[in-house]
């Protein structure tokens, strides 16, 4: 059955393999590639090495967390269903963990990252876009709404990374952004490793604009976005 599947998606032309794989919600897409693309399918070896299973939820140091316990190489942001399904048994003895954020926050931190960001190919729509809005309070007006966020790998909600098939939230240990430090001794103290937590992607936009004041609007928004971040992460609403 896989080789039927290789060999039809290799049968099609770039355009409708883009456009296909476009109709999936992006964290779908990721797990799609991943699952179709790779020859052979494994456990990464620093997951297999601890008995860990790392949900990489985007915007929430998770490169940094990946270079300090794993090196520079990490999983992608495949969500926690996808290990669940195409690695049934280590998934259930697995130690799972992921780093969360303030959501409010974690917008702000995309928005800036993207706004920077001009190296990677993939992100360059992303950032012309941005720069088409002027700033962040006109962004979230005009673009972030539920029908758009499942578009954009860095503004999916963080739940969707973190739920088993059921919608539940399955995870061992879910750390936060905010206790980063803490959280990451919790989590070298359940690996039996004794490392210092490194800095990747930092923005020097991000770290400028740290005290912007957001429209009421905004924070309004921000709020009916990701109402289920808030719900099942336990955040304060933004006031």
């Amino acid at each position: 059955m896989d080789f039927l599947r290789r060999f039809f998606w290799r049968s099609l032309s770039k355009q409708q393999q883009d456009y296909l794989l476009r109709q999936l919600p992006i964290i779908e897409r990721q797990a799609f590639k991943q699952t179709l693309f790779k020859k052979t399918l494994a456990i990464p070896e620093p997951f297999r090495q601890y008995n860990c299973i790392f949900v990489h939820v985007p915007k929430c140091a998770g490169k940094s967390l990946c270079a300090s316990l794993f090196g520079d190489g990490g999983p992608g942001h495949l969500p926690l269903n996808w290990y669940a399904q195409v690695f049934p048994e280590f998934y259930a003895r697995a130690f799972k963990f992921a780093i969360v954020r303030d959501p409010l926050d974690r917008a702000h931190s995309a928005y800036c990252y993207l706004l920077g960001n001009r190296r990677l190919r993939q992100d360059q729509a992303a950032r012309r876009m941005l720069e088409r809005h002027g700033s962040f309070d006109n962004f979230v007006d005009a673009w972030l709404c539920p029908e758009n966020v499942d578009r954009q790998i860095h503004f999916v909600p963080q739940w969707r990374f973190l739920t088993d098939e059921l919608g539940q939230i399955d995870m061992d240990f879910i750390g936060r952004y905010e206790n980063l430090a803490g959280d990451f001794a919790h989590v070298c103290r359940q690996l039996g490793l004794e490392v210092e937590l490194a800095h990747k992607n930092r923005s020097d936009r991000e770290i400028a604009d740290r005290h912007e004041q957001f429209r009421p609007a905004t924070r309004k928004r921000i709020h009916e976005v990701y109402a289920r971040d808030y719900q099942l992460l336990g955040y304060a609403p933004p006031a």
